[in-house]
């Protein structure tokens, strides 16, 4: 445990427990008192500590990088849901992903999709007026073969009858 409280449990891993541990600065200025878990390790998991940080917050926060689905917060919302620890919740248990933060170099390929962005109108342009020629050829291919093309067996007995 890196941080004691009595309101809510944020269970963070990895880089994420820093970012854990800015958040509870920020609740506590506002009166809430968060408790923090850091996993040090997903296994073993403290299975004991987040249980008993469950049962006497009532609230539980897993925040962590990676997938959201099959994720480490999904296994310790598991462990959680499994256990009596889940007749103390108050509330649902919440699981938040945190991004990474990006590196120069994502962040440069980041801009110049923006800026290829830009040019997009002229695609949508083109784009657009291929499709109406395209609507325009089949209208007139459409009004050549009305005039050649055979009737259907079904309307072919009406006009004989």
């Amino acid at each position: 445990m890196r941080r004691g409280g009595a309101d809510v449990t944020i269970v963070a891993g990895e880089i994420v427990v820093h970012r854990a541990l800015e958040a509870a600065e920020r609740l506590a200025t506002e009166g809430i008192q968060a408790e923090v878990i850091d996993l040090r390790s997903i296994r073993p998991i403290d299975h004991a500590a987040i249980l008993e940080s469950v049962r006497k917050t009532g609230r539980l926060l897993v925040v962590y990088e990676g997938v959201k689905s099959y994720g480490v917060g999904a296994e310790i919302s598991a462990m959680v849901a499994k256990s009596d620890a889940f007749d103390f919740l108050d509330a649902p248990i919440v699981r938040r992903r945190s991004r990474p933060k990006l590196c120069q170099s994502e962040t440069k390929a980041r801009q110049l999709d923006s800026a290829s962005a830009a040019h997009g109108p002229r695609r949508v342009w083109r784009r657009f007026a291929s499709l109406k020629r395209r609507i325009a050829m089949t209208a007139t291919e459409r009004a050549q073969t009305h005039a050649t093309r055979p009737l259907p067996p079904s309307q072919a007995s009406i006009v004989n009858v």
